[in-house]
């Protein structure tokens, strides 16, 4: 399926660029954010994204596993530690924060449904294609770390 064989960050990358279209196409939903607020806001966004994203990333490279969600027969152990211990996807949790950030930035009622289309992908299409496979790698261990651990927060 093609929509699994697309990184999750070129998706965001896709999908930020398509916010900014949508933002020049449609000035006429410009949110009325005061400058300060929404760079304050999406600089929160930015730097809980960095430190969600940087933590999940050193806790798979720890494992010595696969980042890539495209390829999880490449799966080498069940990471269930660290900031996995609170979420199943951090790293997705980190990109969706920073599409956010992005939206923002932008502050168009039209761009920053890029958000939840963004979460829609990620929860439907890429996260159930991975669950799917890791069950089947990592059985009942998975499905105990999917009932004591959350899919997003």
């Amino acid at each position: 399926m093609l929509f699994t064989r697309l990184p999750p960050p070129l998706i965001v990358l896709l999908l930020a660029g398509a916010m900014s279209l949508a933002t020049d196409l449609s000035p006429e939903l410009a949110l009325p954010l005061p400058l300060h607020a929404s760079w304050g806001a999406a600089s929160l966004c930015g730097l809980l994204s960095l430190l969600l994203g940087g933590w999940a990333l050193c806790s798979f490279r720890g494992a010595n596993t696969t980042v890539d969600p495209r390829h999880p027969e490449r799966t080498r152990q069940l990471v269930t530690g660290g900031i996995y211990r609170l979420s199943r996807n951090p790293m997705y949790l980190a990109l969706l924060l920073l599409l956010l950030a992005w939206g923002l930035l932008l502050a168009n009622a039209l761009a920053l449904l890029g958000v939840p289309l963004c979460f829609f992908y990620l929860d439907r299409l890429t996260i159930r294609y991975e669950e799917h496979h890791l069950q089947r790698k990592f059985g009942a261990s998975y499905r105990a770390y999917q009932q004591r651990t959350r899919r997003w927060i």
